[in-house]
């Protein structure tokens, strides 16, 4: 099964509607989350009359709603940053130490003995009045909506 096939398998499935409703309409770039788990998004229509037609699998999918595109378009997301800290150790409730990966058995080298963390990355959020968008639908979003700035 290819990326493009797995991609309407899942939307079919967390929409609740038919593949033969999703309607393909290009390849967005490959994305690389902060700990190296990639997405191949694509990005589609879906063929409904309604909202109504759709019936979320609320395992997957909180909420669903539209918001215009131009909304995206002249509304550029905030900007925030985090950073993550890897810990080979942690401080148990009694106060002792618990060691959850051995870097010093392990031969590894010492500056990994020790807390350490990954580069700073960009979270990008926007607001809207259905609710706040992130995380990787929100990055989704700021690479659809740059491309479109680039024929429009």
């Amino acid at each position: 099964m290819d990326y493009q096939q797995t991609a309407l398998r899942e939307t079919s499935e967390e929409l609740g509607i038919s593949s033969n409703q999703i309607k393909i309409i290009g390849r967005l770039d490959v994305l690389v989350g902060p700990m190296g788990v990639t997405v191949d998004p694509f990005i589609g229509e879906i063929i409904i009359s309604s909202l109504n037609d759709i019936s979320i699998d609320e395992n997957e999918v909180e909420k669903i709603f539209t918001v215009p595109v131009n909304h995206f378009i002249h509304n550029e997301p905030e900007i925030y940053h985090l950073r993550m800290e890897l810990h080979p150790s942690i401080k148990e409730k009694d106060g002792s130490i618990k060691e959850i990966f051995p870097t010093k058995s392990l031969g590894l080298p010492e500056r990994y003995w020790k807390s350490w963390h990954m580069p700073e990355r960009e979270i990008y959020v926007y607001k809207t009045e259905e609710g706040t968008i992130w995380g990787i639908t929100a990055i989704i979003i700021r690479e659809v909506v740059t491309k479109l700035k680039l024929i429009i």
